[in-house]
């Protein structure tokens, strides 16, 4: 997902507020030791949102993202900033699971948000994601991350179709089932483009989350040779998730 849609992701997944996550994030990496200029890495940058918001604050941005329609949207917005924000964001084509920093670099810390690791739904991808990030961190480099819990697949991710966007040129309609049995969640999103002739469905993109037992993730860290600093209940939105924990935020530490 998010070939076709790039442009409606930022209108169609506000499953969070920007500016306090972004803030709630910066504030944990304060208080593990790590501040700006340092280099930050955005794993799973998508349009760059966050990217932009810590840079903002001052950080050096690398961000990996696999979609190409989702930084070429990341792009339209860097030229529109301040020039010393944008010499502070560089975003490059790769996979998160298997990912190498460019010779001489490595990075002071790193985040991967907005449930970036239940899009990786086989477990190798996990673990490859997990050794890429530590081998991409500096001594003493921490790595901050969200998941998902079991409740939010089975409130969130599981619904009959729901149109998500319409402003009568676009429309994306979303469907999403859930496997309790196995955990996985899986999307389907239909974009629809309208002219004189009625609606023509444009492009329709399916997407897999799976929901990762956290007591496997932290075994996951563990083995990778990570300290987890913290695994604590996170709630990035109260105003939507009532009620319930939405997430969990990991801080993890590459040791010295």
């Amino acid at each position: 997902m998010y070939n076709t849609t790039a442009f409606l992701y930022e209108r169609t997944c506000a499953f969070e507020v920007p500016q306090t996550t972004c803030e709630e994030i910066h504030a944990a990496l304060l208080q593990a030791g790590v501040h700006p200029p340092g280099l930050l890495g955005d794993l799973g940058a998508g349009t760059g949102l966050m990217s932009i918001l810590f840079a903002e604050r001052g950080w050096h941005i690398h961000g990996v993202e696999r979609s190409l329609a989702m930084i070429a949207e990341a792009e339209n917005k860097k030229i529109q900033l301040p020039q010393a924000v944008q010499s502070r964001l560089h975003w490059t084509e790769g996979d998160i699971t298997r990912f190498e920093m460019p010779e001489g670099l490595l990075l002071d810390a790193a985040v991967c948000l907005c449930n970036t690791i239940n899009h990786l739904v086989e477990w190798p991808q996990v673990e490859g994601f997990i050794r890429s990030a530590y081998n991409a961190l500096k001594p003493n480099g921490v790595l901050i991350l969200d998941s998902d819990t079991v409740t939010t697949f089975e409130r969130f991710f599981d619904h009959a179709p729901v149109v998500v966007w319409d402003d009568g040129i676009h429309r994306m309609t979303r469907t999403c089932r859930f496997d309790g049995s196995s955990g996985r969640a899986h999307h389907t999103a239909i974009l629809e483009r309208h002219d004189e002739t009625g609606w023509t469905t444009v492009s329709e993109e399916g997407m897999p989350l799976q929901y990762h037992q956290e007591p496997k993730l932290y075994e996951a860290f563990l083995a990778q040779g990570f300290i987890v600093e913290s695994g604590e209940p996170y709630n990035p939105f109260p105003v939507l998730y009532q009620g319930i924990i939405p997430k969990l935020l990991w801080v993890l530490r590459k040791p010295a």
